[in-house]
């Protein structure tokens, strides 16, 4: 696919992998501005990672797009 396309799909389904994640998207998982600190990233991750982590009922989709997004935003 070309990013055209990409772009166009935006809305119609998910990313194919848990990788393919934009900083934008990352932001907006996470609820913060994109000058938040890196200890809001992390504080961020662990309160939202707590609520979808599979261990507590939640899902391994959300629980990989959130570690996606703590990864890209503290890279």
């Amino acid at each position: 696919h070309s990013k055209q396309e990409q772009s166009n799909q935006k809305n119609s389904s998910p990313p194919q992998t848990s990788s393919e994640i934009t900083k934008e998207e990352a932001w907006q998982l996470l609820g913060l501005e994109p000058s938040a600190s890196r200890e809001d990233i992390i504080q961020a991750h662990k309160r939202l990672i707590q609520k979808v982590h599979p261990d507590r009922g939640g899902n391994d989709y959300l629980a990989a797009k959130l570690n996606a997004a703590r990864d890209l935003l503290l890279d």
